[in-house]
């Protein structure tokens, strides 16, 4: 009884590879098969079952062509697993899947039909050679509903106040589309109280531009919090990058890691339980939004490098509450639900894409924030530098264990709760800290620093 030939395993792999070539890549650097869809251009990424199920049928469909001996061989899934370290090493093997102009430059927006260009205005159907793996869910098409923009824009009116400040935030998020980060500037979203549409417009985005938002930690830019450059790993492609919920004045911004995000550029981050940093190229633009006068040291780069916008407006759960003339509106707690329609989600991006031609447009005005932003956040800065100005005054730094005063003392002498008088005053540390086990004998509570003494003329 004659042999069985041998499997010819390497002949195989050549002939399938041949075949593939064009349609599938094997990313060495994340292991991944990439099978690139006909219709649409863009690439999926396959398990190793789902790749192996996909070519065994193209083997029995003869859409491979093989020798007689070769699709009886391996055709079946379990056959063909076997050429799959022969295929991982050969023609179809890359070091990294490519990335070409279409996924790398930051003024293009990426639909499931073609891609978008932010400063010509110009869309286009992807080509093989894009490369696009991952895009928005809405399929693009030109606005025929210039209504919905209009409805849209007298909404975020409601919300902003005043004509000039809805165009200059919407320019703002226009550029939160973009990966640029030239304008070196992130926006504070501070409202006091509550249901002023803070977060609404920031859900907005999150709803339309899934692809390119990211929520990060609360405690992401906190000075000193040590995982920070394991959340910034969340941020890679992303362009708008959120913050919310601030711990108020028990926490203090880290200025180096703002100025750094803020910049663009290069940042080192690293994986969790991966003690190896790497280099990471950043797109985002920092939006804080927050229900308190965030906390940080000031400094001349600090003072260029912000916006704030300041939310007036009420929404209220009554008609008897509403009342125009002074801003107060009646609420729609399903308001964000509109934008799960293509429709809201195209005029939305259509109002953007507008503003991004204005603003990259070279004499279109460029960013051009309104003065209220501006002067809202110098009114953050002011108010970071007078809290440590007023301490001094009030106080004397000793930086000796022994000398006390409780913490309503300091609150008289403030006006201010410690709570936003604590983080103010870091740069005075270690030698005045807050202990909130110390006792007093005249006062019931606990609490107080040490490290300093009331000044002679106010005792």
């Amino acid at each position: 009884m004659a042999e069985k030939e041998p499997k010819d395993q390497l002949g195989a792999a050549e002939e399938i590879a041949e075949d593939l070539a064009g349609s599938v890549l094997y990313a060495r650097d994340t292991k991944q098969w990439m099978v690139v869809e006909d219709t649409s251009c863009i690439w999926k990424p396959y398990t190793v079952d789902q790749f192996a199920t996909m070519v065994c049928q193209s083997i029995r469909d003869s859409r491979i062509q093989m020798t007689s001996l070769d699709a009886e061989e391996f055709g079946t899934v379990s056959a063909f697993k076997g050429l799959l370290p022969f295929l991982r090493g050969g023609s179809l093997s890359v070091p990294s899947f490519p990335q070409s102009e279409a996924t790398r430059c930051p003024l293009t927006v990426l639909f499931p039909n073609g891609c978008y260009n932010l400063k010509t205005g110009v869309f286009r159907p992807y080509e093989f050679g894009d490369y696009i793996t991952d895009t928005l869910a809405f399929t693009y098409e030109a606005p025929t509903r210039p209504d919905l923009g209009e409805e849209l824009m007298s909404d975020f009116l409601r919300i902003f106040g005043t004509k000039a400040l809805t165009e200059s935030m919407l320019r703002w998020t226009a550029v939160c589309l973009t990966g640029l980060t030239t304008d070196q500037k992130f926006m504070i979203h501070y409202g006091p109280t509550a249901a002023n549409g803070k977060s609404t417009f920031t859900n907005i985005y999150a709803k339309v531009f899934p692809l390119y938002f990211v929520k990060l930690g609360s405690r992401t830019f906190d000075a000193n919090y040590p995982s920070a450059h394991v959340h910034l790993m969340n941020t890679k492609g992303k362009r708008y990058l959120a913050v919310e919920e601030l711990k108020g004045g028990k926490a203090k911004l880290d200025t180096s890691l703002v100025k750094d995000v803020v910049s663009g550029g290069q940042l080192s981050v690293r994986e969790l339980f991966n003690p190896r940093a790497r280099m990471m190229h950043l797109e985002g633009k920092l939006n804080i939004l927050c229900n308190d006068i965030p906390s940080f040291d000031v400094d001349a780069g600090m003072r260029r490098r912000g916006l704030c916008c300041a939310y007036r407006t009420i929404f209220v759960e009554k008609e008897e509450e509403v009342d125009h003339s002074n801003g107060r509106y009646l609420a729609d707690p399903h308001y964000i639900d509109k934008f799960n329609g293509d429709e809201y989600k195209l005029a939305f991006f259509h109002l953007l894409a507008k503003c991004a031609v204005e603003v990259l447009t070279p004499g279109g005005g460029g960013l051009d924030p309104a003065s209220e932003l501006f002067s809202g956040y110098r009114d953050v800065c002011d108010e970071n530098e007078s809290i440590l100005t007023q301490f001094r005054a009030a106080f004397d730094v000793t930086n000796s264990p022994n000398d006390r005063v409780s913490k309503y003392d300091v609150e008289e002498a403030m006006g201010t709760p410690i709570r936003v008088i604590n983080p103010a005053i870091k740069s005075l540390r270690p030698g005045v800290q807050y202990k909130c086990g110390i006792r007093f004998p005249a006062q019931k509570a606990r609490g107080g620093f040490t490290g300093i003494q009331k000044r002679q003329q106010q005792q």
